[in-house]
């Protein structure tokens, strides 16, 4: 849950921002347990996952700064496939299969 935007660091370089409002999510151990599970995310390092660099609160929004893929996700990679009836062709997905489990 969350909108996510591509920003413009000082060094010229982009990251991704999650904007998350934790007030749309209605449950007080979400919301409790959110800053918790933030702190274990971000020592996560895998060629798999995205590096979360850091994060930001203000009032019930949270934002969490990610390392920007220009490639889009993988879920997006499969809706434009299906609205555009564009094949995701088996070496594409033999590729993400392979890379998703090998890491």
């Amino acid at each position: 849950a969350g909108s996510v935007f591509r920003v413009e660091l000082p060094d010229g370089s982009y990251a991704a921002v999650k904007v998350i409002d934790l007030a749309t999510l209605g449950d007080n151990a979400i919301v409790a347990g959110f800053e918790d599970e933030i702190m274990i995310l971000s020592k996560f390092r895998h060629p798999n996952l995205v590096v979360l660099m850091g994060w930001a609160k203000h009032e019930s929004c949270r934002f969490l700064l990610y390392e920007f893929l220009s490639g889009g996700d993988l879920c997006a990679r499969l809706q434009k496939s299906r609205e555009k009836r564009l094949p995701f062709l088996w070496h594409e997905r033999l590729a993400t299969l392979r890379d998703a489990a090998t890491g």
